[in-house]
């Protein structure tokens, strides 16, 4: 089984992690799992996604100049969660690089991102 890339947050902006289904294919048995997660070896638990969007959000409002956001492109629930907060707080958006373009098209042609064109 390969995981790509996870985590686990309780308050999550997308969607909850299916820990059922995780004990399911416990006890279906795995004989290997490729898995990836950032700070995996790190003991402490990483600031949830609502408390980041919270600084986030601070910085936005308070910034009187252009704001450098990255992130990882297939994490769309967290580029959906900055662009309403630009949206929200009247900055321009522009997106760059060739897999961010692609996703972010992607996800206004499905209306998961719904940004006015002059944003």
């Amino acid at each position: 089984m390969d995981t790509g890339d996870f985590r686990f947050d309780y308050t999550p902006i997308g969607n909850l992690t299916d820990f059922t289904k995780l004990e399911e294919w416990a006890r279906e048995g795995i004989d290997i799992l490729i898995s990836d997660s950032t700070n995996s070896m790190s003991q402490e638990h990483s600031p949830t996604e609502k408390n980041i969007l919270i600084d986030i959000e601070k910085f936005i409002t308070e910034s009187k100049g252009k704001i450098l956001f990255t992130t990882f492109a297939s994490n769309m629930n967290r580029v959906k969660a900055v662009i309403d907060l630009a949206v929200k707080n009247n900055k321009k958006i522009c997106c760059f690089g060739r897999s961010m373009i692609k996703m972010v098209s992607i996800a206004k042609k499905l209306k998961f991102i719904d940004v006015p064109e002059s944003i």
